[in-house]
């Protein structure tokens, strides 16, 4: 049976099949080892000038700001602008997983005015039936908020619809691109604010997150450090900032840009594949779902949190222990690292060996 990997140097290395943190390049942790800088320095703003043009003319927007956080802060930064930009307008939240979940939250602890237009986890949206809400008496619905990618479930929402839809009805669309930046290709032209972050698809360090807009916003009502105005008027730097992150982070974007900010389409393609024809049940359909990301559903006989246990034995790390995973009795394949061949190849026949010995022991 297949037992995990050995490095070069002789060390024994698990295949990392995680959301994030994500498997590193040796370029990227190295440069997060070097020196810290002052962020007030200029080499340090340089750095951080060519990161964010970067990464706005990849996506498409005219504006970023980066953020020593992770990304909820981010989010909770999109929901303190629609609030404030937009007051009491009711808008509507669309949830067809854990990540929508959230942004329901967000929204209510924003203090939003809004419909939730949830469905289904595991299931795509009906655009249509969307834009019927959205068109239902004259203005009622004022703004649209939506996760990209679904990570929880692996399903991607179709945001160029979801944008196609808010210009007809000319409403503002905010949109969580935490996990689908660096991992499908990302068009934000038209957004009116997204936000993604320097780790999942990335593959930098968690740590940093982004708000992306078009147009520029007011300042001055939120709390400092969610008012983008003052990044604005600061070079994107009014409070202290990490130069190890963001070292790391241009790093990783040099690899991003080099495979064209896509990741492992046809491996996970594969894999879906073989899953399937070895009897596995992924959850999202393949018309709905992303290429990197598998969520498979057990059968009762086999505890999701024992077979995982079992999986980082063999020297595979999957998702598993998150609560949502672990009720609904779900496991997660997250292709969004890079890999060898065989070490995809491999899985399939471990995940079905593991599988069948935690059938046994539950027989027993």
């Amino acid at each position: 049976m297949f037992k995990a990997f050995q490095s070069k140097d002789g060390r024994r290395d698990s295949v990392n099949f995680l959301p994030g943190p994500v498997k590193l390049r040796r370029e990227v942790q190295e440069a997060l080892g070097r020196p810290p800088r002052s962020h007030r320095s200029e080499e340090f703003l340089a750095v951080m000038a060519r990161i964010k043009e970067q990464l706005a003319q990849w996506l498409k927007v005219h504006y970023v700001q980066i953020l020593l956080g992770s990304g909820t802060l981010a989010n909770d930064v999109v929901g303190a602008y629609l609030r404030t930009a937009l007051g009491q307008k009711k808008g509507l939240v669309l949830s067809n997983g854990e990540f929508g979940n959230r942004l329901l939250d967000q929204a209510r602890r924003a203090g939003l005015n809004f419909e939730d237009y949830s469905i289904p986890w595991g299931k795509g949206f009906d655009y249509e039936d969307i834009e019927k809400h959205l068109s239902k008496g004259e203005g009622s619905i004022q703004w649209l908020w939506a996760v990209h990618l679904e990570t929880s479930t692996g399903v991607l929402n179709d945001l160029p619809r979801l944008k196609a839809l808010c210009h007809r009805q000319r409403i503002p669309l905010a949109v969580d691109c935490v996990s689908s930046i660096g991992a499908v290709p990302v068009d934000l032209s038209g957004v009116y604010l997204a936000t993604g972050v320097s780790g999942k698809a990335l593959c930098s360090y968690p740590g940093l997150s982004f708000v992306f807009y078009n147009q520029a916003l007011e300042g001055g009502r939120l709390p400092r450090y969610m008012d983008l105005g003052l990044y604005q008027q600061s070079e994107g730097v009014p409070f202290t900032q990490s130069s190890n992150l963001i070292y790391a982070l241009e790093q990783a974007l040099h690899y991003a840009a080099e495979r064209e900010l896509c990741i492992n389409q046809r491996q996970g393609e594969w894999l879906r594949a073989k899953l399937q024809e070895l009897g596995f049940q992924v959850l999202a359909l393949p018309e709905d779902a992303a290429p990197n990301i598998l969520t498979l559903v057990l059968p009762r006989e086999v505890p999701s949190l024992e077979c995982g246990e079992l999986l980082e034995e063999e020297g595979y790390v999957l998702s598993y222990r998150s609560a949502y995973l672990f009720q609904r009795n779900w496991v997660q394949i997250c292709l969004m690292g890079e890999y060898e061949p065989e070490q995809i190849y491999a899985f399939p026949e471990m995940l079905a060996e593991c599988m069948k010995k935690c059938g046994l022991r539950k027989g027993k």
